[in-house]
């Protein structure tokens, strides 16, 4: 769990599936973009095969041009899972309203200096006015940071207008010195009508803008001040008076992070590193990179054995041998498949472009692996995450440290290999399609509407891929000659890899985009952000005995600002209580069925006959498990407020567990759920139980797949419409619950304030 000073269903067996006719069908005349023929004709022919233009004369040639597809053997084996599959999934519209992200990540200093301009007053001006002040202490997210979130203090904008300047060919130094109370004060963007409380986080904002950094830069033979802070300075105003020069931020004033993985208080290996350096990236931890290529692969783990190998005939011109062979060669998958060392476990930790192999860890032992991550803030301040790796093996724990507004350009690099992978994925489900369906087969062809089809059909059937067919290899004898790839085999595999691309990609833009959804929370209401926002995910892939599943600790606080005393702490607990649900609405959108929040199990237990109860500093814990009223405890200890039902509900043999904990006098608010992972914040099962040697297991999870990526993908919008379109759904239910708190709050409770976030929409 986190601790700071702020605040699963499919069951689908190996080929089980029904023979059924092929009826409902349509019948795809050609592959209908020239990016998809260019992966079909790769994917089939081994070739390389660039595609065409659109023009009118391009599309008569390929109209012309007539292929046709190898007579592949087609085992009864794979036929019921692909007929299934092909009924189920419209494999011609998965990337039908998809575009291909565009643009780079914000993060490219160098080419944005070079759209700039040569001159000092180009890039003093961008800065100005693109970077937003936001109050912080010390060196958090640097100059990629800063310029990646919008938005930064002093010494984080100074940063990054000196990397801009030293891009354009000048050299530049930190300056340093102090602002008067009333400056500090307007940099904060908010004042105080009376004297604050003690403890009141305003006070550390105006003692961080007192604290001033800007750049001097040398232009014409002298030092130029250069103050981008200040909306109305111009190049050699000074807005305070220069106390120091300096070439290097001190490294006392920058925040790091210390990521270790441990088993039971053990160390098993780490790093330390600036804390900037994990903006825009992710860390990873996961199994050890596999054994190398020329030696030996140890057997699979049981739970997941590959299919017999293949009988392979005993001798060349063995006709009788020959025909014995499965036509199907499952090496390639069978080389795909994750593989399991014997003895101990070793994991590596990915992180800023660093890989640390771990020490090894007993199998019993798996369990006590977590990852602790230490972010320290100056001048001392801690954020703390422990995050479980879990029992298996093969699970992926991802987690994204952000500072400041996650904007859609973060995910333009993850979601590019998403769309390229979801691409070749659809290419190869493509082509089966058309080889399935050109397959050789002595029944009468069935049209869709029951008709007996026409031979004219044929010729349309075959116009799917424009591509020459391989040279015949006696034309000669030396050239070497690609192996052809079975369609279903390649259909395995580029479903296998999908899913390993949605574990290395897609799970770092799900992070991204929980904290993305939080921050259109803003448009309505001033909110300020913790420095350090945190998201980790553990990502459970399906197995044979169970689906899989995604599990979120998100650690993200925000401050309502702009609002009388009165108002915050209500405001504070409506924004709480928006964020559970938003939270919910994404991992919803992922999942394609209902996740586990705060949010969601609120309303299971009081539809269930639970009623709420209110736990204050000083009462007797909870019936509850053991681990949730330890967490409870600690918040009770803090002077919060528990509110939860009184006993756990029950789903099958499973505990569903959720509750809120709110600052008893900030308002500050946030869900917590107790899960098979531990206490965390939200949970969704996501894919089927698989077997990665079936196909048929592995076809059955491709709906999950299209579902998670294809969404993921509309992301990319430069607009953020699919994030933003998520609060209207969380305004609209989140009262509901609103109402179940007040129905057994003390009387002193004051309601949720949800007005100020969800304005009523114009009717008109």
């Amino acid at each position: 769990m986190f601790g700071s000073d702020h605040e699963l269903t499919r069951s689908v067996g190996a080929h089980t599936l029904a023979h059924m006719r092929d009826t409902s069908l349509p019948r795809l005349s050609r592959v209908r973009s020239p990016i998809r023929r260019a992966v079909a004709c790769a994917l089939v022919l081994g070739l390389v095969c660039l595609p065409s233009s659109t023009s009118a004369q391009d599309r008569q040639d390929e109209e012309e041009e007539l292929v046709e597809i190898p007579d592949w053997e087609w085992p009864s084996e794979v036929e019921a899972p692909l007929r299934t599959l092909f009924e189920r999934e419209d494999v011609e519209a998965v990337l039908e309203g998809l575009d291909r992200p565009s643009g780079a990540a914000t993060g490219d200093i160098a080419t944005l200096a070079a759209t700039l301009g040569p001159g000092v007053e180009g890039v003093f001006r961008y800065v100005q006015r693109r970077i937003r002040y936001e109050p912080y202490v010390g060196s958090i997210r640097g100059a990629a940071g800063t310029l990646r979130a919008g938005g930064g203090n002093a010494i984080d904008q100074a940063l990054l207008l000196r990397e801009l300047l030293a891009a354009s060919g000048y050299r530049s130094r930190f300056a340093r010195g102090r602002l008067d109370w009333a400056s500090a004060v307007l940099l904060t963007g908010e004042t105080r009508d009376r004297r604050p409380p003690r403890g009141d986080p305003w006070l550390r904002q105006v003692e961080a803008a007192s604290d001033h950094w800007w750049i001097e830069v040398r232009d014409g033979g002298r030092w130029v001040a250069a103050d981008p802070v200040f909306v109305g300075a111009a190049l050699g105003d000074e807005m305070a008076p220069r106390r120091d020069t300096t070439s290097e931020v001190p490294t006392r004033l920058v925040a790091s992070a210390r990521l270790e993985l441990t088993a039971g208080g053990r160390r098993l290996g780490g790093l330390q590193l600036p804390v900037a350096e994990l903006f825009g990236t992710s860390v990873q931890v996961l199994l050890a990179s596999p054994v190398p290529e020329n030696e030996a692969v140890p057997p699979l783990d049981e739970e997941i054995a590959p299919t017999p190998a293949m009988a392979v005939p005993s001798g060349e011109g063995d006709e009788e041998a020959l025909a014995e062979v499965d036509p199907l060669d499952a090496k390639p998958v069978l080389d795909a498949l994750p593989v399991l060392p014997p003895g101990p476990i070793e994991l590596e930790i990915r992180a800023a472009g660093r890989v640390i192999r771990a020490l090894p860890v007993g199998r019993g032992r798996l369990g006590q692996v977590r990852l602790d991550i230490d972010i320290e803030i100056p001048p001392g301040r801690h954020v703390y995450a422990a995050l479980p790796f879990g029992v298996d093996p093969f699970a992926r724990l991802t987690v994204v440290v952000a500072g400041g507004e996650v904007r859609s350009s973060a995910y333009a690099d993850p979601l590019t290999s998403l769309y390229v992978g979801l691409e070749q994925l659809a290419a190869a489900e493509l082509v089966a399609l058309e080889a399935w369906r050109a397959r050789p087969d002595d029944e009468e062809e069935v049209d869709p509407n029951g008709a007996a089809a026409d031979p004219s059909d044929e010729v349309a059937a075959l116009d799917t891929v424009a591509a020459e067919i391989p040279p015949d290899p006696g034309d000669d004898p030396d050239a070497p000659v690609e192996p052809q790839v079975h369609p279903a085999v390649e259909l395995h595999l580029q479903t296998l890899h999908a899913w390993n691309l949605f574990a290395d990609q897609g799970l770092e833009v799900i992070a991204l985009a929980l904290l993305g959804a939080a921050d259109q929370l803003r448009a309505a209401v001033p909110l300020q952000r913790a420095e350090i926002r945190i998201v980790g995910l553990h990502y459970r892939p399906g197995r044979p005995d169970a689906e899989g599943g995604l599990t979120a600790w998100i650690s993200d606080p925000a401050r309502v600002g702009g609002a009388v005393a009165e108002q915050r702490a209500p405001m504070q607990m409506a924004l709480g209580l928006l964020q559970s649900a938003v939270v919910g609405q994404v991992l919803n959108h992922v999942a394609d069925r209902p996740p586990m929040t705060a949010y969601d199990l609120t309303l299971r237990a009081v539809g269930s006959g639970s009623r709420l109860s209110w736990f204050r500093r000083g009462d007797d814990p909870p019936d509850w498990p053991a681990a949730a009223v330890q967490m409870a405890a600690a918040d009770l200890d803090a002077g919060r407020i528990v509110v939860g039902p009184g006993i756990p509900i029950r789903r099958n043999d499973e505990e569903l567990l959720a509750w809120w904990s709110i600052g008893a006098s900030s308002g500050m608010t946030s869900g917590r759920i107790q899960q098979p992972m531990g206490i965390a914040q939200a949970a969704v099962a996501l894919g089927p139980p698989v077997n990665l040697a079936s196909l048929n297991s592995v076809l059955a999870s491709l709906h999950d797949l299209h579902v998670a990526m294809r969404w993921l993908l509309t992301l990319g919008a430069a607009d953020g419409g699919t994030l933003r379109g998520l609060v209207p759904g969380a305004c609209a239910a989140t009262p509901l619950v609103a109402d179940l708190l007040r129905a057994g709050a003390p009387p002193d409770f004051v309601p949720p304030a949800f007005a100020a976030f969800c304005q009523p929409t114009d009717a008109s």
